[in-house]
């Protein structure tokens, strides 16, 4: 709700902030570029990030316990649903990779505002500790970043946002 009253009180649209296509895109094929990296980020947090973002909370230390992010968000399937699949991709694209993206852009330039919004972003998930922030943020946030950098515009990195959250959803699901 913040954003959308700081977009109406600067008289912004939701394109103004990446929320359309460029010339020549084609939402099709923006959805594609999107799934493929959001599928490939899925596989990979399964097979070797989170598994080591585990061993590294065990030996190294969090101060959230490990493995218990999972266990907590289970518990409550609705509401993480609505939460991470149906709110959070649309919601943190258009904060992260779009309002803040597009002010952090103007004011310093491509690479500091990749660098800020994926800090930004990271630390928005801080509830699952340190290694959680540093995994979102540099790996996620790079990745959901680098697409709105390339395609110029919002669509690819929600779509690789959102793909990811459903994996992680079912994943979730399913060992529940």
């Amino acid at each position: 709700m913040l954003l959308v009253r700081t977009l109406r009180s600067e008289h912004l649209a939701w394109s103004a902030i990446g929320w359309r296509l460029e010339q020549g895109q084609r939402l099709r094929r923006e959805v594609q570029i999107g799934v493929v990296p959001g599928a490939m980020l899925a596989v990979l947090y399964f097979t070797v990030l989170s598994p080591s973002m585990t061993w590294l909370q065990r030996n190294v230390g969090d101060y959230a316990p490990a493995g218990e992010l999972t266990g907590a968000l289970g518990a409550v399937l609705v509401p993480f649903f609505l939460a991470n699949v149906v709110l959070a991709p649309y919601v943190e694209e258009s904060l992260y990779r779009g309002y803040t993206w597009e002010r952090l852009q103007q004011r310093y330039g491509l690479p500091l505002a990749v660098i800020i919004s994926c800090a930004f972003f990271g630390l928005l998930h801080w509830a699952g500790g340190l290694w959680y922030i540093l995994l979102t943020g540099i790996v996620a946030g790079g990745l959901f970043a680098g697409l709105r950098a390339w395609r110029g515009t919002l669509v690819a990195s929600f779509v690789a946002h959102l793909t990811l959250n459903v994996f992680e959803f079912v994943w979730i699901w399913l060992a529940r």
